[in-house]
């Protein structure tokens, strides 16, 4: 990149060593750049520094700002015009994270981002968006680079842009009124470690002239981290073919376009997909920006893609949120996971309704057994469940293998198959679960075992579908093969990278996938069922020992009544003893910790808990429990 200092834009650059102040703003109405070769301002002040320049290291030029400790930072304070989307952008060494607060009329809105997704000469560049749509007027705008690691980092070619973008493919239209709505949500869930379902309230609003609702989406907060935030949007009629149900989500929470590629991979093999589409969409008439346009399961998702009717099955996975970061911050900790889950599925109001709960019941009990049984071969689409399982571990999107990630449904032939959905993370994280490498136990052992992955590990005790899965993989390794299959979607994934280019620095292609397959290839011959057979005790994970806390939070997520027919078990998740009763208090009983019983159910019978002094109502659930 050239070196650039703008002229034509009244800038001021201090180099103060530990300095800070404060200073008056600059309307952004070109591109603003820092290069760091020179120590000259104009009058007009808009940077503050705790750095100092030096010339030992440099990602263009001969010089870079270096912020030597922890918290040293650059900062800009810019105005941003309403209705546009703007890019700051660095190149980086060490641990830099750009942040901005952005004020309009008494409202805040934070803003940051640290990940990369393009290297250069050792360097890293990042890149945090702002989408000033949700104003009529201009924004001020504070914007920090700041060193969060606990060595020296390095900062170069500071970049403040306006973005042009591309005609939009979908318009929202939101009144103020609720677009305040909006930002207070966004602005509670960003300031928590993942998104509470008080912060997913539906919003009024117009889409592409026809009414819907909207709301927050995703459990982590890299939804709504950077100015780009994931929404789930229910129409009254269809959005686009047969769809109400559709899911606006920023680009980065699933790798950019590998995830894409996973999906259109699955699709060409006859795997169930949601579609999963790189798109434009603007608020209020602003600049439009990119995300991923994807399909929801709800609305006879199955109907669609095959022609039948088949519920798509899912696990209740809310409970988990709050007790994960509780043992984020408490050491040996276990927690009980799966055991509080129950399987249920999406159109739920359909498959509540006399006619089609039983087909509900005999589906789950199918994925329950799959679940909870030894014996399974006999309950799947080995055939499906093989190449799904070869693309996994080709692509290496295995968060989609996480039990709370997984789709499953019950094809025409009665037996299960799995749904390819979210299978991958922003920052690559899920690519190295296994070793590397699905099926091989020995790379499994040494990344560890979780309870998260277990009963789809079943399918590799069986001799027949490891050798059936082994033919997969030997054909998703073969070279010839695999360019085949991608020039199937080669055109689509040009035009989706193109539209991604419009806002990110990024390079993207298939060679990753290549290299994949011929590690696979190399290490086939390794990879047999003999070290798997009889060895089921190591995904058995003891919860007894359990020590979630009794308090609000985690009582109302680990405590909970499972209806199952004329009975109901009750199960306490907690690491205390607690004591239940009726309405009248004329019925009492004690469960301890991290313990169950099963009473008669009676659907007039309403039963109560006491924590921290207050009474809460016991949640009574009619989907199929997992024991």
């Amino acid at each position: 990149m050239q070196k650039i200092f703008s002229t034509t834009i009244l800038f001021s650059f201090i180099f103060i060593f530990f300095l800070s102040c404060s200073s008056r703003s600059v309307v952004l109405d070109s591109n603003i750049v820092l290069d760091f070769e020179s120590k000259s301002y104009t009058d007009s002040t808009v940077a503050a520094c705790d750095g100092e320049l030096v010339k030992s290291t440099f990602f263009s030029g001969e010089s870079c700002l270096s912020l030597p400790e922890k918290k040293q930072r650059l900062k800009l304070e810019v105005s941003l015009k309403s209705k546009n989307i703007y890019k700051i952008s660095c190149w980086k060494q060490g641990d830099v994270r750009i942040k901005s607060n952005l004020k309009h009329n008494g409202e805040n809105v934070d803003l940051k981002e640290k990940l990369s997704y393009i290297k250069k000469k050792g360097w890293e560049k990042i890149e945090l968006i702002i989408n000033t749509a949700w104003w009529d007027t201009t924004a001020y705008a504070v914007v920090v680079f700041e060193n969060i690691g606990s060595g020296q980092a390095f900062v170069d070619d500071v970049v403040v842009e306006k973005i042009k973008g591309d005609k939009p493919d979908y318009s929202f239209e939101i009144k103020n009124k609720d677009i305040e709505r909006l930002l207070a949500f966004r602005n509670n869930a960003f300031h928590s470690p993942y998104i509470k379902a008080k912060n997913k309230q539906k919003i009024k609003a117009e889409l592409n002239d026809k009414p819907v609702k909207f709301k927050l989406k995703g459990d982590w907060t890299d939804h709504i981290t950077s100015g780009i935030w994931s929404f789930k949007t229910y129409g009254e009629e269809p959005i686009t073919g047969d769809s109400k149900t559709l899911t606006f989500q920023n680009v980065k929470t699933r790798n950019l376009l590998k995830e894409w590629v996973f999906i259109n991979l699955c699709k060409t093999a006859g795997i169930i997909t949601p579609n999963y589409e790189i798109v434009t969409v603007s608020v209020n008439n602003g600049t439009p920006y990119v995300c991923a346009l994807e399909e929801n399961f709800s609305d006879n998702f199955i109907q669609r893609k095959r022609g039948y009717s088949a519920p798509v099955l899912r696990l209740y996975e809310d409970f988990l949120f709050p007790h994960w970061v509780y043992g984020w911050g408490n050491k040996n900790v276990v927690l009980p996971e799966i055991n509080h889950s129950y399987i249920y599925c999406f159109d739920t109001k359909k498959y509540s309704e006399e006619g089609f709960k039983n087909k509900f019941n005999e589906h789950a009990e199918k994925l329950r057994q799959f679940i909870k049984n030894d014996s399974i071969l006999h309950l799947i689409d080995q055939e499906k469940w093989a190449e799904f399982l070869a693309i996994q571990a080709l692509t290496k999107s295995y968060h989609n293998l996480t039990w709370h990630n997984t789709r499953w449904f019950v094809n025409d032939k009665g037996l299960i198959e799995p749904v390819a959905y979210d299978g991958n993370t922003q920052n690559g994280e899920a690519e190295h679960w296994f070793g590397g490498l699905y099926g091989d136990l020995n790379r499994y052992m040494k990344t560890g075992s979780t309870v998260a992955i277990n009963f789809n590990n079943k399918l590799f005790m069986s001799e027949e579908f490891m050798k059936l899965y082994k033919s997969k993989l030997e054909l998703y390794s073969n070279e010839d093969f695999l360019k085949e299959k991608l020039s199937l979607f080669s055109d689509k994934m040009e035009k989706s990278l193109k539209k991604i280019q419009l806002y990110y620095d990024y390079v993207y292609t298939t060679d990753y996938l290549f290299v994949s397959a011929n590690k696979l290839k190399k290490e086939l011959k390794n990879i047999d069922n003999s070290n798997w057979i009889g060895k089921e005790h190591i995904f058995n994970v003891d919860f007894k020992v359990g020590d979630a806390p009794l308090n609000k939070l985690y009582a109302e997520n680990l405590i909970r009544g499972y209806i199952n027919g004329k009975k109901l078990r009750i199960v306490n998740g907690t690491s205390e003893e607690v004591s239940f009763f009726d309405t009248e208090k004329q019925n009492a009983f004690t469960i301890g910790p991290n313990d169950e019983i099963t009473i008669d159910y009676s659907k007039d019978a309403k039963w109560f808990f006491e924590v921290e002094s207050k009474k809460l109502k016991l949640e009574m659930v009619a989907w199929m429990p997992l024991k």
